[in-house]
């Protein structure tokens, strides 16, 4: 898995007490050419502290052109901005 850093569109769900679920994201390649992966299942989230700021990770699992690809969604809550960060 290589680490990238990039900054996704995503549309999430909220539960009633706040929960945040992806379900799925958009990204663009490296030809700028954007791509839309449906989140197929959240194993594990959990809150890490990055350069002082506080982000919870998602690491997530969806099956890319028949495979079944593992990565990791950040958000950062300050910002709630959401990155790729593990591909």
């Amino acid at each position: 898995m290589q680490r990238i850093d990039k900054p996704i569109r995503i549309v999430v769900k909220t539960d009633i007490w706040g929960v945040v679920t992806p379900i799925r994201f958009q990204a663009e390649n490296d030809g700028e050419e954007r791509f839309t992966i449906a989140v197929d299942k959240v194993l594990n989230y959990f809150d890490d502290r990055e350069a002082g700021g506080s982000i919870r990770r998602f690491v997530c699992r969806s099956i890319v052109e028949d495979r079944v690809r593992q990565y990791e969604l950040s958000m950062d809550l300050a910002t709630t901005r959401w990155y790729i960060s593990r591909w």
